[in-house]
């Protein structure tokens, strides 16, 4: 009996896995562009796949004022479109590996106190991060093109802005009247916290198929019994 309840309390907790897995429904147009999230809640989890197309981009306004305190990305995130994430209540971000441009007003409005942009990105349009309450800003590769300049308007204000040694373009202009200082960073980015684990599916199955083989194992116990 012990081990019949422990598998039925096993059950629920794969049920939730599942259900969690599949509570938030996300809207596309184009197929590899993200535009927004039916019945989400305040974190969300954004797919990689969507229908056998690797989805590429968040677009413009998809997540505006959504009340949004966290999001993973996943690896395959290459653009962040204007306004996707504008007026929110994120704290923290990380930003995908693979990322290249962020535009205009893409994280306006939040409540972000640091900020570090990957080594791929290229391209940031104005007011991107403007009215947040960044102190520190870091830049792990070249200096990036910038699209205005209010990139880092109206924060708490920026006093620190750095970038990795051995990147190209630096320190070049002033970003909101601070000289961008070098500093020593990792050799190799560790892997971002905020990437979609893509075993995420298959974890949840095989945990499912180990749960099967408990409950027929139980079952063949039971009937082999003597009485």
């Amino acid at each position: 009996m012990p081990l019949i309840a422990s598998l039925f309390r096993f059950s629920f907790v794969i049920l939730a896995l599942i259900g969690k897995a599949h509570a938030q429904t996300f809207n596309f147009g184009p197929a590899d562009t993200v535009t927004g999230c039916t019945g989400c809640s305040s974190t969300i989890t954004i797919p990689q796949d969507n229908a056998g197309t690797t989805v590429t981009s968040v677009g413009p306004s998809a997540f505006f004022n959504n009340s949004l305190t966290s999001v993973t990305f996943p690896s395959s995130i290459t653009t962040i479109q204007n306004s996707a994430f504008a007026a929110n209540a994120f704290a923290t971000i990380t930003l995908p590996d693979g990322l290249t441009t962020i535009e205009d007003l893409a994280f306006n409005s939040n409540s972000l106190t640091t900020v570090t942009i990957p080594a791929s990105v290229t391209n940031i349009g104005d007011s991107a991060f403007e009215d947040n309450d960044i102190t520190t800003v870091l830049f792990e590769g070249d200096r990036p093109a910038f699209g205005g300049n209010r990139v880092f308007a109206s924060n708490a204000p920026v006093n620190t802005i750095n970038y990795c040694a051995g990147a190209s373009g630096w320190p070049g202009a002033d970003i909101e009247g601070i000289t961008p200082t070098v500093v020593t960073c990792p050799s190799a980015t560790a892997a971002s916290p905020n990437a979609v684990p893509t075993s995420t599916p298959f974890t949840i199955a095989a945990l499912a198929g180990l749960f099967l083989t408990f409950a027929s194992r139980a079952r063949n116990e039971k009937s082999n019994r003597t009485y």
